[in-house]
């Protein structure tokens, strides 16, 4: 399996694996190993906060608004939170990896490193 990351990432990922004692490969496995099944249960927790944020969000700019929200409106505001929570969950998600990446959504990677660790 390979990889590639930037030059301050490697030096990152290694220091992380000479602070456990561990060789690189070694370090690598053990974090990939053990976010086995993990993605899914976080995902599944920033949709519900996708969902949360959308609801107080839009309550808390009624009220700022002066506008009063009936309990039918509240009820459509929840449902509409649900639909749209896993698609904005996965907006997020891009949106973080392209900042951890460094990068603006639409520009490619530069300055990538093959780390040749396998």
């Amino acid at each position: 399996m390979n990889t590639r990351v930037t030059d301050d990432e490697y030096k990152e990922l290694e220091a992380l694996a000479q602070a456990r004692k561990q060789t690189m490969s070694e370090w690598v496995r053990e974090v990939l190993l053990g976010q086995r099944g993990e993605p899914a249960g976080h995902a599944v927790v920033l949709a519900e906060m996708m969902a949360l944020r959308a609801i107080v969000l839009t309550l808390a700019t009624a009220q700022a608004q002066g506008e009063t929200m009936s309990e039918e409106r509240i009820r459509e505001l929840i449902r509409f939170a649900d639909v749209q929570r896993f698609r904005r969950a996965n907006e997020k998600w891009i949106e973080a990896a392209n900042h951890y990446m460094g990068q603006d959504p639409i520009k490619a990677p530069s300055k990538i490193r093959n780390t040749g660790q396998g």
